[in-house]
């Protein structure tokens, strides 16, 4: 690879290339993926939409290296993530990336500042070190007071500001969303919304979320539109 290539790939968070993802259901071939092409560069907020089975979330899923690709490759910083092994794979998932789903996903048995330092935990970080992140972060999401209460304790507004903090925790270079907002009602949700993109500006994260919103999608300076498992259409985002 040339000097040049190597200088315009480490400028992208994310490049996609050929990317086809295939299932077996009933002896059939199911191509939920086919062949997506994709570049996101660094700092940028991207909108996933499109209908179901579009494999918006199949794409997230790869992007994430919860799953691999059939074909193609996925670079992460330019790292090709999708020929790592298993035990590198969740190594670079737990320092590099953070997960936001729609659901929060919290342990119940465990406080909120303790959700918010399981990655950190997870990664060897403990002690007052892992406290004071989680602590820091639950300030900047708002929930300073709440660091004490269990899940159970909290609004589903509250849950998922918890999941922000901790899918903060390890700084990571890549934010990936799955409808964040879809359990919220509409004032919360737009909180949400409000706090996912100043956060992510104040990080300097790059954020690729999934959602049926088309109000949050058009509120992302950068959209993608998938049809078929293919992107139908690209704004602010290189094919």
């Amino acid at each position: 690879m040339s000097d040049n290539s190597q200088t315009v790939q480490a400028t992208a968070a994310i490049i996609l290339n050929g990317v086809t993802k295939a299932f077996v259901i009933e002896a059939q071939r199911v191509e939920a993926l086919r062949g997506v092409n994709l570049r996101i560069e660094r700092g940028s907020c991207v909108s996933i939409t499109g209908r179901s089975g579009a494999g918006k979330s199949t794409l997230l899923h790869i992007i994430g290296t919860l799953d691999r690709p059939s074909e193609g490759t996925v670079t992460i910083g330019g790292i090709d993530v999708s020929r790592m092994s298993d035990q590198a794979t969740s190594k670079f998932r737990n320092r590099k990336l953070g997960f936001i789903f729609q659901s929060s996903n919290l342990l119940p048995e465990f406080s909120a500042l303790e959700n918010v330092m399981m990655p950190g935990v997870i990664a060897g970080i403990r002690g007052h070190a892992a406290r004071e992140r989680a602590a820091y972060l639950l300030n900047s999401v708002g929930l300073r007071d709440r660091a004490s209460h269990r899940p159970a304790e909290l609004s589903g507004g509250e849950q998922q500001r918890v999941a922000i903090a901790r899918a903060l925790f390890m700084e990571p270079e890549v934010l990936l969303a799955d409808e964040p907002t879809g359990n919220l009602d509409k004032g919360t949700s737009l909180a949400i919304q409000d706090l996912l993109l100043e956060l992510a500006a104040v990080h300097k994260t790059t954020m690729i979320l999934v959602t049926h919103d088309h109000l949050l999608a058009e509120r992302m300076p950068s959209r993608v539109i998938m049809e078929d498992g293919r992107v139908l259409s690209a704004t602010g985002v290189s094919q």
